[in-house]
């Protein structure tokens, strides 16, 4: 008969140790962003570090997305990275989700570059359920800065704003509802100059021409340039920047793939009180 007492103490919160462990195996540290999506046979993954100008590319461009700390060794001379996924059960709502990056080191062995944590309450973000928690990808270097964001939605209105006033820069669209909504995130975007200014004559395209148009979900809005190209009859899109919300942004709605909302683009005057 089991007399253990395990059972009558109160769950822990396993994030403090696996941060612990985690500093002392790997000397470097990121803010990072994970998108997570359920795959036919695993959890594929996608992960934004902004600040080292990394991205881990796996088998999804966006999922969920719970902000955490991505810690790092070197990603110098990384190519295909092996990726195990674990999550641990916290208190009440909360998990730890710990993702491990691998490469091969020799035959027989591997060696950890880089783990991402994050705690995420599960009443907020659904977390895909885990089946093999493994797969595969490889970190790439992309150029990008960020900016803090407010996002708006007046009750009875289906049009959306989000202000970035560090960058002095504000964007709205219309979505399909008109639920009112507040609130803040981060903006992570290339190049500040392809989030172009607008003008009466040419309030909804870029200076070449090309609209961006905004694709958004409660977990993110990415904003692509729609780039006609009338001499081969086609059209492309091209990611300029992706706001990500602190708190999953509900009842935002969920657009027309076939048709994305186009955006203006403003500048950014702080309100005068």
């Amino acid at each position: 008969m089991d007399t253990s007492e395990d059972h009558l103490l109160p769950r822990r919160d396993p994030f403090p140790q696996q941060l612990s462990e985690a500093a002392k195996a790997l000397p470097h540290f990121s803010t990072a962003y994970a998108q997570l999506r359920e795959g036919a046979n695993s959890v594929d993954l996608h992960v934004e570090a902004p600040e080292i100008m990394k991205r881990f590319v796996g088998g999804v461009q966006f999922g969920e997305d719970p902000k955490g700390v991505l810690f790092y060794d070197s990603f110098s001379n990384i190519s295909v990275t092996q990726v195990t996924i674990v999550y641990h059960q916290g208190v009440g709502s909360s998990k730890t989700v710990r993702v491990d990056f691998h490469v091969k080191h020799g035959p027989l062995h591997r060696k950890l570059v880089a783990r991402f944590l994050a705690r995420v309450d599960t009443k907020k973000y659904k977390l895909p359920p885990l089946r093999l928690g493994r797969g595969q990808g490889k970190w790439v270097s992309f150029r990008a800065a960020t900016s803090a964001a407010d996002v708006l939605r007046q009750e009875d209105s289906e049009r959306l704003y989000i202000q970035f006033p560090s960058i002095a820069k504000e964007v709205y669209f219309n979505t399909d509802k008109k639920s009112g909504i507040k609130g803040s995130g981060v903006f992570i975007f290339h190049n500040i100059m392809e989030l172009k200014d607008t003008s009466l004559q040419d309030c909804r395209t870029t200076s070449e021409g090309n609209t961006i148009v905004a694709d958004y979900s409660p977990d993110r809005i990415v904003f692509f340039l729609k780039i006609i190209k009338e001499d081969e009859g086609n059209t492309s899109l091209e990611e300029v920047g992706l706001f990500l919300p602190d708190l999953p942004l509900k009842d935002i709605g969920q657009p027309n793939v076939a048709q994305l909302p186009e955006t203006t683009w403003l500048e950014y005057v702080v309100p005068d009180y």
